[in-house]
């Protein structure tokens, strides 16, 4: 069976008007790499905005790094830290590196080199390996 991705981008947009979140996070992703739709950062945000809403924390994390580089959305870091703090709520652990890493470097919230540390600490032992290699590096 041929694979059909216009097929596919439609399925996750009736799941995502379903109010299935993966179905959200799915179509967002379609959308940012234009896997059977047209690319449209913008709108792959404002889908993986729904997801988050509806409890994806992965979608949280891809959010707050578009409002952290200003893609599809208007460059807020303030947003982009209240986003990876929810994506890290939610375990997950790409989330919680890139909250460490913007305690580390008060980039949106406050400068917190100790709550950096648990951040990442608490990334890497959810398997990020960013984090690992991030807190090697820290070591004397």
């Amino acid at each position: 069976m041929p694979v059909d991705l216009a097929r596919a981008a439609a399925l996750y947009l009736k799941a995502c008007g379903g109010g299935e979140a993966r179905g959200c996070q799915n179509l967002a992703l379609r959308y940012m790499h234009g896997a059977g739709v047209v690319p449209d950062t913008a709108r792959a945000m404002t889908l993986f905005e729904k997801a988050c809403d509806l409890g994806e924390f992965w979608s949280c994390n891809s959010l707050g790094w578009g409002y952290e580089h200003g893609s599809g959305v208007p460059q807020d870091v303030q947003r982009a830290a209240a986003l990876y703090t929810k994506a890290c709520e939610g375990k997950n652990a790409p989330g919680c590196y890139n909250l460490g890493v913007a305690r580390q470097h008060g980039r949106g919230v406050p400068k917190d080199t100790a709550l950096a540390t648990t951040l990442l600490e608490r990334a890497c032992d959810g398997g990020e390996s960013r984090a690992c290699a991030f807190l090697i590096k820290k070591q004397p």
